[in-house]
């Protein structure tokens, strides 16, 4: 799989100089883009989405967490949730848990490690105490 090296490489410009093509940087030649954007077609190159995840320090993906998803409640709070998310470009990710905190640690997790920008627990077994340190990792809604 390319990378903005080898862009960079058969492009002849400097990896800083593709990076601003890929992000749209009104500062680039139209020579270079162009030489850039044909280097792009010849390598099939396409974006690694966890990079660029990774530089931008966000992922697009809200997690909820619900105790089961065959419920009219939680079917219908997960499809709502579903639709303002596609509409903001974000992804939704459930994580059914069954009452179980074992499976609830999986989502905070997920938090804690930045895996998730947001969480929002429509239930939960966990102590208020648990919750209050959840709290600290990034942001959740109960």
């Amino acid at each position: 799989m390319a990378n903005i090296t080898e862009i960079a490489r058969l492009a002849k410009v400097s990896r800083s100089t593709v990076s601003r093509v890929l992000n749209d940087h009104p500062y680039v030649t139209s020579q270079k883009k162009e030489a850039v954007l044909e280097a792009i077609r010849s390598l099939d190159y396409v974006p690694n989405r966890n990079a660029i995840n990774l530089s931008k320090g966000k992922t697009n993906i809200i997690g909820v967490m619900v105790p089961q998803i065959n419920h009219p409640f939680f079917n219908n709070l997960i499809s709502g949730m579903g639709e303002a998310c596609s509409r903001l470009n974000l992804s939704l990710l459930v994580n059914p848990t069954n009452n179980d905190f074992e499976k609830e640690k999986v989502s905070f997790d997920q938090l804690r490690y930045k895996q998730i920008d947001g969480l929002v627990i429509a239930s939960t077994v966990s102590s208020a105490e648990f919750l209050a340190e959840v709290n600290r990792h990034g942001p959740r809604i109960l």
